[in-house]
């Protein structure tokens, strides 16, 4: 993507001390000091001295908090009200810090334009989707299901999920999809038949879809350690009831500021899914090889 002159951010790093706590429908916390909530935010973009955004040799820009595939409605003219992929939930590795990852669908949350260089030209609006892993000890690691709309606190969602568990997850809008309307979100556990579907009523510009691995916000909004999840794999992506048509220059790769990365490989063959690869310091090569 050509994003350009865009404002400055400035990135927080920060590693706290992390423990699981679950306070009715909201989402398991990560806790220092003070407990706090894990949020899904809206994407972050590293940039360079001229505050210029910036991207890696393959053309994917750099981010922070954000890994995966981005259409967005300044590139292809579309507004989207629909959006689907299927992933296998990964086995995270706890590595001497608690950590945590994504990997949702959602609708929101990127540029609203091509110039993106204002912290206001970021939609900060986003409704969305997915499981998350947190590594909080080597032999405390939690999965679950969730689904968020931007600003609320995300919802954990009674769907049980375990590493290799193959999930599909859709999120639609009905009718025209205008004003404050009805959304739905769908889970389907493959791997144990279970499935969760929830209807609500969310106000969305529509701006861009998206299939990301994600390290999470503590409440301090500060980016958290990327928990290993080695490699994840997103197939079958579809956007308004069409093939995704990915190309790889809707790619984002993330420099986590705790010291993780996770990159991404070239889009399938069907151009409907990609694969996401964990990595420490620098990029690790990342292929498309089949689930």
């Amino acid at each position: 993507m050509n994003v350009s002159n865009k404002l400055s951010i400035t990135l927080s790093i920060a590693i706290c001390a992390f423990a699981l706590a679950i306070a009715g429908s909201s989402s398991p916390a990560i806790a220092g000091s003070a407990k706090t909530v894990l949020k899904h935010a809206p994407i972050q973009l590293l940039r360079d001295r001229d505050g210029n955004a910036v991207a890696d040799v393959s053309g994917a820009l750099e981010s922070p908090n954000w890994s995966g595939y981005i259409l967005a409605k300044f590139q292809t003219g579309q507004k989207y009200k629909a959006i689907t992929a299927t992933w296998t939930v990964p086995d995270v590795v706890f590595q001497g810090v608690e950590a945590a990852s994504a990997e949702w669908v959602g609708i929101g949350g990127f540029c609203k334009n091509e110039q993106c260089n204002k912290q206001k030209d970021i939609d900060k609006t986003l409704i969305q989707l997915g499981t998350a892993q947190e590594a909080i000890g080597t032999s405390d690691l939690q999965y679950f299901a969730w689904y968020e709309m931007l600003p609320k606190a995300p919802v954990t969602t009674p769907l049980a999920v375990s590493p290799g568990d193959v999930i599909t997850a859709s999120l639609t809008c009905e009718g025209k999809c205008k004003g404050n309307a009805r959304w739905t979100f769908s889970f389907m556990n493959v791997t144990t038949g279970d499935s969760f579907s929830k209807t609500v009523k969310y106000k969305s510009p529509n701006l861009s879809a998206e299939w990301i691995e994600e390290a999470p916000i503590s409440g301090n909004n500060n980016v958290v350690p990327l928990a290993d999840f080695d490699t994840a794999v997103f197939s079958d992506g579809t956007v308004n009831s069409d093939t995704a048509n990915l190309s790889n220059a809707d790619g984002v790769v993330m420099m986590n500021p705790n010291g993780q990365t996770s990159n991404v490989s070239a889009p399938n063959a069907s151009l409907d899914g990609f694969r996401v690869c964990f990595g420490e310091g620098t990029l690790t090569p990342c292929f498309d090889d089949g689930p």
